[in-house]
């Protein structure tokens, strides 16, 4: 696939996920060139039903992987929100600046 700006072939593909409304979430691929950085959205699939997936993903502690499956977010991954506080607990942020 080549860039529709500058026909360059060195694109970063991403796979996102959009709730349009409560029942119809969208797959979508999104490519960034990274010469002109330009993006183009391509659409996989639209899917328009009540299921159990779909509350998953309206709830937030699902998201879709790279299979286009409905997986629940790993308790692992922090935020840096939280990567911060962790931080402040162990280092004295007071005692830095004296």
């Amino acid at each position: 696939m080549n860039c529709k700006l500058c026909q360059s072939t060195n694109l970063i593909k991403g796979q996102w996920t959009k709730i349009i409304s409560k029942n119809v979430y969208k797959l979508y691929d999104k490519f960034i060139c990274k010469e002109c950085k330009g993006m183009q959205i391509v659409d996989l699939v639209v899917v328009d039903k009540n299921t159990e997936n779909t509350r998953k993903l309206l709830i937030g502690n699902y998201y879709v992987n790279k299979n286009g499956d409905v997986v629940p977010k790993s308790s692992e991954k922090k935020s840096l929100k939280e990567l911060a506080r962790e931080v402040q607990k162990e280092i004295n942020v007071n005692d830095l600046f004296v």
